[in-house]
């Protein structure tokens, strides 16, 4: 795509403003369940439309097509595992994709007409609806424990009025839960960067509220994964793949080597918290380090799962089988067989061509890189596919701060 970036016109810059509110709004649906709850279709479609016909002024019909083929497989990837996922429905499918490409057409277009004051707004609203949905969970799971991880079975149970009762008071479930891991990187990347205290204290307490938000939902993995970003404040900048692989390695090298004394940690950690699934969970790996047998929790319910999803797989690569479901990447290829696979590498294989070797010599160029590791390991490890990073918040990032950088 063209780097240049031309003179907006009195006119355009007003129609720059209208498309920033709109996509403003389609943040708030996405990241503050309230919000998306009571959005009525009749508002949410004409706004969709109308984005569109921006799109369409903005960059032409061509334009739209060209970012849509560049993103297809990132695309293909986020359709294929939520049909897998919810099934199909052509209607809901087109639906998916127009709402999807909003932030890389968008993002497109406030670069290309460089719309920095557009970019930080946007980013503002998107980092206070994500504050105001981790407090209102965070609150929610306290007044109903552990409702995060409750609202994750309403819809397959039957339970959809319960689970719009809850979206109501702004409680998040599973899909904005494991959102969160991929935050800590973005307020890092600010406390490195920035050089205003007040920043530096915003990133901290963002990075504060995270983690108390997520440990009130009770959920481990994006505990822990959240809790890795940490290493990121040591990290070389520019780092590549390759150096970021054997970054990493050599961190398992060193819990592996310490494993006793990580193993007493876990265990101390199980016997102090108040959260069962948390207590479990950390006695399962404090188990695992001291070489001892998990029993059958669910920890090793999970480990069946997986084996099941990559047994399907073996047993039928060609139609595919019945997967365990807990594993975004597993369960693909386990329902999908080969065709799975092969939508895995070429979306994953899209995502690192345009959100990581894309920006390799931009100053998030680091987070970009531990981000798609991230993305791989919360896809091994839960039925999640977070794209909005990527797709959203990489660009925003880059427009807001290169330009804090020139200064």
């Amino acid at each position: 795509m063209s780097r240049t970036r031309p003179k907006v016109k009195s006119g355009r810059a007003d129609l720059l403003f209208v498309l920033e509110l709109l996509i403003m709004y389609r943040i708030l649906c996405t990241y503050v369940p309230a919000v998306s709850v009571w959005s009525p279709t009749i508002i949410n479609m004409p706004v969709l439309g109308l984005l569109y016909l921006l799109f369409i002024y903005f960059i032409g019909a061509e334009g739209i097509v060209k970012i849509f083929e560049r993103v297809f497989p990132v695309i293909l990837l986020y359709v294929v595992n939520d049909v897998m996922r919810s099934g199909f429905s052509m209607a809901d499918v087109i639906m998916s994709i127009m709402r999807l490409l909003v932030w890389p057409v968008g993002m497109y277009i406030f670069y290309k007409y460089n719309g920095v004051g557009n970019a930080r707004r946007i980013l503002l609203v998107f980092v206070a609806s994500v504050v105001a949905t981790m407090l209102t969970t965070y609150y929610g799971n306290i007044e109903f424990p552990g409702i995060s991880r409750a609202m994750a079975h309403f819809h397959a149970d039957g339970m959809a009025e319960q689970s719009r009762f809850f979206k109501r008071l702004n409680i998040g479930d599973f899909d904005f839960v494991y959102t969160l891991p991929f935050l800590p990187p973005f307020a890092i990347f600010c406390f490195k960067k920035v050089s205003k205290i007040w920043l530096k204290a915003l990133s901290v307490g963002f990075c504060v509220v995270l983690a108390l938000t997520i440990y009130e939902a009770h959920y481990t993995t994006a505990l822990v994964t959240s809790a890795l970003s940490v290493t990121l404040l040591i990290l070389p900048n520019n780092i590549s793949m390759k150096k970021m692989i054997v970054y990493y390695v050599l961190i398992a090298v060193v819990l592996v080597g310490a494993s006793s004394t990580v193993s007493s940690l876990l265990g101390m950690a199980s016997d102090t918290t108040d959260a069962g699934v948390y207590a479990e969970r950390f006695q399962n790996m404090s188990d695992m380090m001291s070489g001892n047998d998990i029993g059958e929790g669910n920890t090793a319910n999970r480990i069946m799962l997986y084996q099941k999803s990559l047994m399907a797989f073996l047993e039928h690569p060609i139609l595919g089988g019945a997967p365990g479901g807990h594993s975004m990447i597993l369960d693909m290829m386990g329902r999908g067989g080969f065709f799975g696979l092969f939508v895995i590498i070429i979306g994953l294989m899209g995502l690192y061509k345009n959100y990581v070797q894309y920006y390799r010599n931009q100053p998030l160029s680091e987070y970009c890189v531990y981000l798609f590791v991230l993305q791989i390991m919360l896809g091994l490890l839960n039925p999640v596919l977070c794209l909005e990073p990527f797709l959203l918040l990489i660009p925003l990032f880059s427009l807001s701060f290169n330009n804090v950088g020139n200064k």
